[in-house]
């Protein structure tokens, strides 16, 4: 292949990537509206090994980037989730990326996922600059944001965390140790959420 086909193809598969991603935003978007009109969600059970991966798959790329290493641990054995896939990977993805600012310049995240049978937990902690008590305790309020001026809207971890209710969970953030932070978004396994939702 020569170098102008190669560069045609390389050009060819970003314009995919992003049409492909701006469909996604677009999907997403509706579905935010729709919910505000009092909708319900698209649920379905899944996987949830499959979503954490799909949630990986759309930041991954952004990672090597910042040299911020990404590792994913998914447990064996997971009930599945009761779940509009794109929102909960939607709030993933704020997990993910608010981990990856954090560590900006050299650090590490982990996305993982484990279950204690009754929930399943989706974990993501970086070793970055941290956060303190004061301000888990404020990071999901809207608008609030720890980031400089310009570099953060303060509603990633705000949508998230309504995300989380919409599936009949939780979103927790706390310091983790010795640095960094750690951010989980517990859900009940699908039958236990049917059984809620009845």
């Amino acid at each position: 292949m020569g170098k102008t086909a190669l560069v045609y193809e390389l050009a060819a598969r970003a314009i995919e990537a992003i049409l492909e991603q701006a469909d996604r935003i677009r999907r997403v978007v509706r579905g935010f509206l729709d919910l505000a009109r009092g909708d319900a969600p698209a649920l379905a059970d899944l996987p949830p090994a499959e979503v954490l991966r799909g949630a990986v798959a759309l930041v991954e790329h952004r990672f090597g980037g910042d040299g911020v290493a990404l590792r994913v641990v998914v447990a064996d054995d997971l009930p599945a989730i009761h779940c509009d896939v794109l929102m909960l990977q939607q709030a993933l993805v704020n997990l993910l990326l608010n981990a990856r600012d954090a560590c900006k310049g050299g650090g590490r995240v982990e996305a993982a996922l484990h279950s204690d049978g009754e929930r399943v937990v989706f974990t993501v902690t970086d070793d970055g600059v941290g956060i303190t008590p004061e301000h888990a305790a404020r990071a999901t309020e809207p608008f609030f944001t720890t980031k400089p001026a310009g570099q953060g809207t303060g509603l990633g971890l705000a949508i998230a965390s309504e995300i989380a209710k919409m599936h009949r969970g939780a979103l927790s953030i706390q310091p983790a140790s010795p640095r960094g932070t750690c951010a989980s978004v517990i859900l009940p396994r699908a039958s236990k959420q049917r059984e809620a939702a009845a």
